[in-house]
C-alpha cells in the first residue's frame, strides 16, 4: 500500500489479525492485533516531478518496462525477489 497516517492505520485494520503490510512510506512498526509494518523506502514527490511522465501517459508514449510479473499466490516471493536484488523495470502482481 503507498499510503502514510492515518490511512496506513486503516489499512492496517483491515489486515488479518498477525498479519503484515507493506508500504514505501514511512510509519509505525506496529498497529493493533500484532499487524506488522514493512517500509520498502521512501516516496517523496516534489513540485514539477511527475509532469514528464504525465505528459507521457496522456500521450501514449509512457514506457514502463515490467522487470517480473508474479501471481497474487506467489506475492511474497515478488516481494523477496524485489529486496534481494537489483530490476530493471516493475515488479507486478496479478489476481
Amino acid at each position: 500500500m503507498a499510503n502514510a497516517g492515518q490511512n496506513l492505520a486503516l489499512t492496517a485494520a483491515a489486515a488479518r489479525p498477525g498479519g503484515r503490510i507493506v508500504s514505501p512510506l514511512g510509519g509505525p512498526q506496529e498497529f493493533p492485533c500484532g499487524v506488522n509494518a514493512v517500509f520498502t523506502g521512501t516516496a517523496a514527490a516534489t513540485a514539477g516531478q511527475l509532469d514528464v511522465p504525465a505528459d507521457q501517459a496522456a500521450h501514449g508514449t509512457l514506457n514502463v518496462p515490467i522487470s517480473a510479473e508474479y501471481a497474487f499466490a506467489d506475492a511474497r516471493q515478488a516481494l523477496i525477489d524485489f529486496a534481494e536484488r537489483h530490476v530493471q523495470g516493475k515488479i507486478t502482481i496479478t489476481f
